[in-house]
């Protein structure tokens, strides 16, 4: 693997852990105001 092949990949990481960070916490106050 070369340098810019792991920078891109812990990127895409990092962005991932991001996403799906605030998708998992909207779903969650989401169904907090369901009941």
């Amino acid at each position: 693997m070369t340098y810019s092949e792991t920078s891109a990949i812990q990127t895409t990481r990092k962005y991932f852990h991001i996403c799906f960070g605030q998708c998992a916490m909207s779903s969650t106050m989401f169904w907090f105001v369901q009941y």
